[in-house]
């Protein structure tokens, strides 16, 4: 989702680690994206945190903002625009602060569409071409830790 709001960074640095849980790979990280339009951005991913958090997105111009969660908009003030969406964010899913994973809902959605485009011989609503980018978003954080 973050690439199809702001494309592609062009420098990202990030710091990761493992704070709370007994696990190999890290449980907190954060980055910092730079974009060719000026646009700086953070992202924050983390199990370490408590209680847990849902997903959310934050997004604040000159013009406005909007606050994202679960896949809703649960504030919107953008000057001139209205909300386009006035449905309430019914998704309850908290975030997590465990290393495993128990919500798998929205993985099961991606899962589900990609079998119901190769039956109907249509693009799937994550293509490969998406997921990549995302995969290559990632790893540039990986890459650019400090």
């Amino acid at each position: 989702m973050y690439y199809w709001f702001f494309g592609k960074p062009k420098k990202i640095v990030s710091a990761l680690d493992t704070f709370v849980h007994d696990i190999e790979v890290e449980d907190h990280g954060a980055a910092v994206c730079v974009h060719e339009n000026r646009l700086i951005s953070t992202i924050t991913a983390s199990t370490a945190t408590k209680p847990g958090f849902p997903a959310k997105l934050e997004i604040y111009t000159d013009k406005g903002f909007l606050i994202m969660e679960n896949d809703g908009i649960t504030h919107w003030e953008i000057d001139g625009i209205k909300n386009p969406s006035q449905q309430k964010n019914e998704n309850s899913h908290t975030g997590s602060a465990s290393a495993s994973v128990e919500d798998t809902t929205n993985h099961e959605y991606v899962i589900k569409d990609f079998i119901s485009a190769v039956k109907e011989n249509r693009e799937p609503l994550i293509n490969g071409e998406e997921a990549k980018i995302a995969t290559e978003i990632i790893l540039e954080i990986y890459k650019n830790k400090i």
